[in-house]
């Protein structure tokens, strides 16, 4: 495969001074984006991915594109479907000796950023062996065990409550606009999958990634942000 840099060169050399209101569309052999005319394209070393910064004038935005792209700021329902409470401190260590493990039931929301998962456990309950029968005070602690299940609240992280999302699906992509309510207090990005990449099927498992994100401050205006990170088109 072809380095960005290479791309770049014959792309961007006719690039001229940056003015107000005009635009240019990069191509930059994966995917494209449309930014104000004078921005320019600095690679960066990468071991698994093609990865680079774009630079213009009040914006700069780094890029990630491979297998291994991270998957960034995820929208408060892709937390869910993803079950990322799995990682909290208080529930992985003592879900995961559970045995057998007990399985989701049903995610309820309770108010703007807490939810309520239940888990069937009846057979873990049952059993003589099962750690929730020896010490279920410790699991009090963190779930409500009621009859044949278990009751867990979490909390969605803050980061995700103070951004707005746009997300679109098509047969073959996956797209996700993020923008903080507060500028340069978080990242604003963009995050796309081509969906014929995946893996039986997987849509977190996919060879082609994109992860285009602000790295540094953002001065230009939140509704030229936008449109930047919603022209980002894979190809």
């Amino acid at each position: 495969m072809k380095t960005i840099g290479a791309i770049l060169l014959l792309g961007l050399s006719a690039c001229i001074s940056p003015k107000p209101g005009v635009w240019q569309t990069m191509d930059l052999g994966e995917f494209t984006i449309t930014v104000p005319k004078g921005s320019k394209v600095q690679s960066q070393e990468s071991v698994d991915s093609n990865r680079a910064k774009i630079i213009g004038d009040g914006f700069e935005f780094t890029f990630d594109y491979g297998a291994y792209s991270p998957k960034l700021t995820l929208s408060p329902e892709e937390y869910i479907q993803m079950e990322e409470w799995h990682m909290d401190e208080s529930f992985g260590p003592l879900f995961s000796i559970l045995k057998p493990s007990p399985t989701l039931e049903s995610v309820v929301k309770k108010d703007d950023s807490t939810y309520l998962a239940t888990y069937k456990a009846r057979e873990c309950i049952n059993s003589d062996s099962c750690s929730l029968n020896i010490d279920r005070d410790l699991y009090r602690r963190y779930f409500a065990i009621k009859d044949s299940t278990l009751e867990y609240e979490f909390r969605l992280p803050k980061e995700l409550l103070q951004h707005d999302f746009t997300v679109s699906t098509t047969d073959s992509t996956f797209k996700r606009v993020f923008i903080p309510n507060e500028l340069n207090k978080h990242d604003a990005g963009v995050y796309m999958i081509n969906r014929n990449s995946c893996i039986e099927d997987n849509e977190y498992h996919c060879w082609k990634q994109l992860a285009l994100f602000t790295s540094g401050t953002v001065k230009i205006s939140r509704s030229e942000l936008k449109e930047i990170l919603n022209s980002v088109t894979l190809k």
